[in-house]
């Protein structure tokens, strides 16, 4: 046979009409001589059979086919394989000039550690005292929190008291219960129309 293993079409179509001449299907091959054709063509056993249960036309198609896949699958390999390679430059490049801080970083941890296992006492003390930082900053946060939520009610019922926020009303109606009692003697605290 003259086909060469650099032209597979050429060695698949000599393949398959010698063994259709013969009588036999590659089905009917053992698996010793499956192996060895799969071998000289540089194909798979299981490709093979597939292929050469088909016409040669449709073989050979789908031959096509399958050298085409393969052939797409090499390239965005190398794509795939040179993009990985600049970004592996691009990490070293980083590396080299990070190393410097990453030894800083790990120098400023070491010393902290070691502070830390010098002085335990201190240590604790410092973490309790960041632990009441945070909690004082959470207390003022809720603080804070509370008093945009009452401006808001006071602002929300300006409008429906007629121009006057609520905090205006009701001091308003303590101050006058209260001129009332000391100037007239009473003792009901209910609002009247002068609120």
């Amino acid at each position: 046979m003259n086909a060469s293993i650099d032209k597979p079409i050429e060695t698949f179509q000599l393949f398959k009409t010698a063994i259709d001449r013969s009588g036999k299907s590659f089905d009917n091959f053992t698996n010793a001589e499956k192996r060895a054709l799969a071998e000289i063509t540089k194909m798979d056993v299981d490709e093979m059979n597939k292929l050469f249960k088909l016409d040669l036309r449709t073989g050979i198609n789908e031959l096509n086919r399958m050298m085409k896949e393969e052939q797409d699958m090499k390239k965005a390999a190398e794509e795939a394989s040179t993009a990985l390679e600049k970004l592996t430059k691009i990490f070293y490049i980083f590396v080299g000039y990070l190393t410097p801080v990453i030894k800083e970083v790990h120098r400023v941890i070491d010393g902290f550690h070691k502070w830390i296992q010098a002085n335990k006492e201190t240590a604790k003390n410092l973490g309790l005292v960041l632990t009441v930082a945070a909690a004082l900053t959470l207390g003022l946060t809720l603080l804070a929190k509370a008093y945009v939520f009452l401006v808001a009610i006071v602002m929300s019922t300006r409008s429906l008291l007629g121009g006057k926020s609520a905090v205006d009303v009701i001091a308003r109606c303590w101050f006058w219960s209260k001129f009332r009692a000391r100037t007239f003697g009473e003792t009901r605290t209910s609002c009247n129309k002068q609120c």
